[in-house]
């Protein structure tokens, strides 16, 4: 869905894999290994996904933070 409008492109990329299942919540680890990005990038584009609320922390487990649309 995202693709279509904005490109192929690491944000799109994890906004549709979150757009697809938006039921569940998921760790950094998840989405790298979900979506292929690499964590490096994962950890670059989340902080503007979070600012735009685009993306939300859902809840904690541990030290981990749960993300989804």
């Amino acid at each position: 869905m995202f693709t279509k409008i904005f490109g192929e492109n690491p944000q799109t990329k994890l906004l549709n894999f979150l757009a697809d299942h938006p039921d569940y919540d998921y760790t950094i680890s998840d989405l790298v290994e979900k979506t292929g990005i690499s964590k490096p990038t994962i950890y670059k584009i989340l902080p503007k996904l979070l600012k735009e609320n685009l993306v939300v922390v859902t809840r904690k487990v541990g030290k981990a933070k749960l993300y989804k649309l």
